[in-house]
């Protein structure tokens, strides 16, 4: 009898403790699938922050890493969605860096890319943006110079951003983001002399993780998309 009083009570405990769980997967399911209107024709406006290293060359025998160290920037960009899926716009990056060898490291990058969202009817919404454009490294007093400001410019020859957006309302969403650039530095500009052209140029690569918001202005929303039907 006592067996069997145990093995009821088991079975009712396990019961309570999987309904709910079972309940709120359920919900979450039903969250997540449902649709909400995606923009087009909109203007987005985007800001956001994070973390950012830089690694391989500034300039010969000058590693970004004698340079600077670990860094946070903030972006803020806008677009204009021109239908559900596809955005072009320009997006523009500062970063403050840890020192390394001089006594102030800052960079700043600026590129048109094209995003294209995923799944941009559902509430999760992954995208992946791509990008070219220009970067600039900015250091004060490199090597002990005193006095002297040392600007690096690069072609940002390549950029891509992946993100997940989390649709808080049909025009405002909020997104985890990871990405990375590859610059090739091609001049240098210290303030002490004139403008040099590096005898080979230089490639770096910049990484980047951080949150980014989102805003849409304007243009339609629609829960189905002819492009989609």
């Amino acid at each position: 009898m006592l067996r069997r009083a145990v093995i009821l009570l088991g079975a009712v405990v396990a019961l309570s403790v999987h309904c709910p769980v079972a309940r709120a997967q359920e919900i979450t399911d039903v969250v997540l699938a449902r649709q909400l209107g995606a923009p087009s024709q909109a203007l987005e406006l985007k800001a956001g922050t994070g973390y950012t290293q830089g690694s391989g060359m500034l300039s010969p025998g000058r590693t970004m890493a004698d340079a600077s160290g670990a860094g946070l920037g903030v972006s803020a960009g806008i677009d204009f969605r021109l239908v559900r899926p596809w955005s072009l716009g320009v997006e523009a990056r500062y970063q403050e860096y840890a020192e390394r060898g001089n006594t102030a490291a800052r960079g700043f990058a600026a590129d048109l890319g094209a995003t294209h969202h995923v799944a941009p009817l559902l509430p999760a919404d992954p995208w992946v943006r791509l990008g070219m454009g220009y970067r600039g490294f900015f250091e004060d007093e490199p090597a002990g110079a005193t006095g002297v400001r040392v600007a690096h410019h690069a072609f940002e020859v390549a950029t891509a951003t992946a993100g997940y957006d989390v649709r808080l309302t049909e025009d405002v969403a909020i997104s985890p983001v990871i990405g990375a650039d590859v610059d090739v530095f091609v001049r240098e500009e210290p303030s002490s002399g004139q403008p040099s052209t590096p005898p080979l140029s230089q490639v770096a690569a910049f990484v980047y993780l951080g949150l980014q918001g989102r805003f849409d202005i304007g243009g339609a929303r629609a829960g189905v998309d002819i492009l989609e039907r």
